[in-house]
């Protein structure tokens, strides 16, 4: 964390103060690249934070101003949390929308559709060690699926075009 300020010199009591306050930042959102800027201008005190979330893409800008430094920074720190408290949970959110995208993503599969007769589907998917078979009915042209049922017998699948 750096402290940097404008038109006073600082304290060592406002400095532990500053540290104090602002080190939450950095162990509960696991802040990088914290600069705290105290600028006092005639009877007001600018208090002004710059924060960055690890991902490297949200930085956060917050300012507060009052007629002391203290105030500032006790203002700065409210507003600090609600807005840090904010953006951690939009990015856990955003996380979670991804995996819950990427589990249901599957595989899409291309595979050459034959023409053949009921058995030699039944053989295929038998010989193949598959649980069904897509294939082109020789006898009626249709495209159909034969499966494996639970109980170790099989099914047919056809399709109706309505």
């Amino acid at each position: 964390m750096k402290l940097v300020t404008k038109n006073f010199k600082i304290t060592d009591a406002l400095n532990e103060y500053v540290k104090k306050k602002m080190n939450y930042f950095q162990k509960n959102f696991a802040m990088t690249d914290i600069t705290i800027t105290l600028v006092q201008e005639k009877n007001n005190f600018t208090a002004q934070f710059l924060g960055t979330y690890p991902n490297g893409n949200t930085l956060i800008k917050v300012k507060a101003n009052a007629f002391d430094a203290y105030s500032a920074i006790d203002k700065l720190q409210s507003i600090c949390k609600g807005v840090s408290a904010r953006t951690k949970d939009y990015h856990s959110r955003m996380k979670r929308k991804e995996k819950s995208v990427e589990e249901f993503r599957e595989p899409v599969r291309r595979v050459k559709v034959s023409v053949m007769t009921h058995r030699d589907a039944l053989d295929k998917m038998f010989a193949s060690n598959y649980h069904f078979w897509f294939y082109i009915d020789k006898d009626n042209g249709l495209f159909t699926v034969v499966y494996q049922k639970d109980d170790g017998g099989t099914g047919v699948i056809h399709p109706i075009f309505e």
